[in-house]
């Protein structure tokens, strides 16, 4: 599969909004080359549709934006901030799993149409309508994960359940108001939750910052305001089956985390004034600020509070001792490209003096994948795949970024070559 080689169980594939469930790739006569896909889609209705198309016409769909690939959709950490909003998802199953569930769920939905057209719920009551839904169940399946419209004898299908497991699940599915998590086992914790602390700390902490504000509230009273929030969102997520309610804590403890997670600085410039505050503890200074990623990098040189020999390892190999004996130890620079939005380092160079070269070095691994550095180190089970595009570069006026930005220095022509406009301060 030339254009879908490399997509992985965690991912998830939407042909003009749809969830694409399979692909199927389909060979030409001779069995020699893959010529068309077989693509199930989903559609919002429920409604499967199978869709072939050429392999030109993939590409152009994927030109066209109309066939998307979201990479790691079904991954933990994007199936806890959903969950967070409330969806009714699967938290945290494997392919297989949610293949199971969506059997499930296919089933309790026409269970539930034959219910309206007079089905009793009785083992006996479930016979009149079992052909029908016999038929539609293959077809599903066939649809689902072979690509094609009609069931046929060469595909390994499930079969029906027993009367008494499709009464069973129906019943599951009615109680938890359509809710697909009813169908996990009990036992199976579905979702890894070591990530879901640092989400409730952020959400607990909106609250407490309400003190932080113009107005006279007190301590206790915002205390009392996030226990009851808190409270809310514990009930919210036990509606919708998320596994991991918020630890709660007692209105004493809260106003305590008033005193210890909120800036007092900040605290007393919004309650008192900006003079007040800065006669308590002194001046400060904002910072650059940036909406998302890439808006604005900043690029600097530090001195490292390292000494190395002042050669190449391949150098050092050709030299004799008395050679060795005589090379320099300096300290080592480096020219570093941050982010200011994520504060994500996307670039960097080491250098014996900050240049030209180093800086645009580091500027041009904005734009690269960067997990090679840490595989060449022996870390295998990271990656360093941070890079976006750039809207503006802003620099000092140290020499590695030109004296003169403004009259064809090599960096800051390197900088709106790539990237949208850079600022030199004075």
């Amino acid at each position: 599969m030339k254009f879908f080689s490399n997509i992985t169980p965690v991912d998830r594939i939407e042909f003009e909004g749809s969830e694409v469930r399979e692909i199927t790739p389909v060979p030409d006569r001779d069995q020699s080359a893959v010529t068309k896909y077989n693509l199930t889609v989903l559609k919002p209705g429920g409604e499967i549709q199978v869709r072939t198309f050429a392999g030109d016409e993939i590409q152009h769909l994927i030109e066209e934006e109309k066939l998307i690939v979201e990479r790691e959709f079904y991954s933990v950490a994007r199936q806890i901030d959903r969950a967070l909003y409330g969806g009714k998802e699967v938290f945290g199953a494997t392919k297989k799993r949610r293949r199971m569930i969506d059997r499930k769920v296919f089933l309790a939905q026409n269970m539930g149409q034959f219910r309206k057209l007079g089905m009793v719920l009785t083992r006996d009551g479930v016979d009149p309508f079992r052909h029908r839904l016999e038929k539609s169940y293959k077809d599903f399946q066939a649809q689902s994960y072979f690509g094609t419209d009609k069931a046929n004898s060469t595909q390994s299908l499930k079969p029906l359940p027993e009367n008494c497991t499709l009464l069973d699940g129906y019943r599951i599915y009615r109680k938890s108001n359509g809710n697909p998590n009813a169908f996990l086992p009990k036992d199976v914790q579905p979702a890894n939750l070591s990530d879901q602390e640092t989400a409730d700390y952020a959400f607990v902490t909106s609250f407490l910052a309400e003190y932080a504000s113009g107005t006279t509230i007190s301590k206790g009273d915002v205390a009392e305001t996030a226990l009851d929030e808190i409270l809310k969102e514990n009930a919210r997520r036990a509606e919708v089956g998320f596994p991991a309610p918020i630890p709660v804590r007692s209105v004493r403890q809260y106003e305590r985390y008033i005193d210890e997670r909120l800036d007092p600085f900040e605290v007393m410039m919004q309650r008192e004034g900006l003079q007040p505050a800065i006669a308590e503890f002194g001046s400060v200074e904002e910072g650059q600020k940036a909406s998302f990623p890439g808006e604005k990098i900043s690029l600097d040189a530090w001195n490292f509070h390292i000494v190395t020999l002042d050669a190449t390892r391949d150098q050092l190999n050709r030299m004799t001792k008395e050679q060795r004996a005589g090379v320099k130890r300096v300290r080592r620079w480096v020219v570093v490209a941050i982010d200011i939005a994520t504060r994500v380092i996307l670039g960097y160079s080491i250098c014996r003096h900050p240049n030209s070269r180093s800086s645009r070095e580091a500027l041009r691994m904005c734009f690269m994948d960067k997990t090679y550095i840490l595989r060449n180190a022996g870390i295998k089970k990271s990656d360093w795949k941070f890079r976006c595009p750039v809207h503006l570069v802003t620099t000092d006026s140290g020499s590695e970024f030109g004296k003169h930005p403004f009259g064809g220095a090599e960096f800051a022509v390197a900088a709106r070559k790539l990237s949208g406009s850079f600022m030199n301060t004075t």
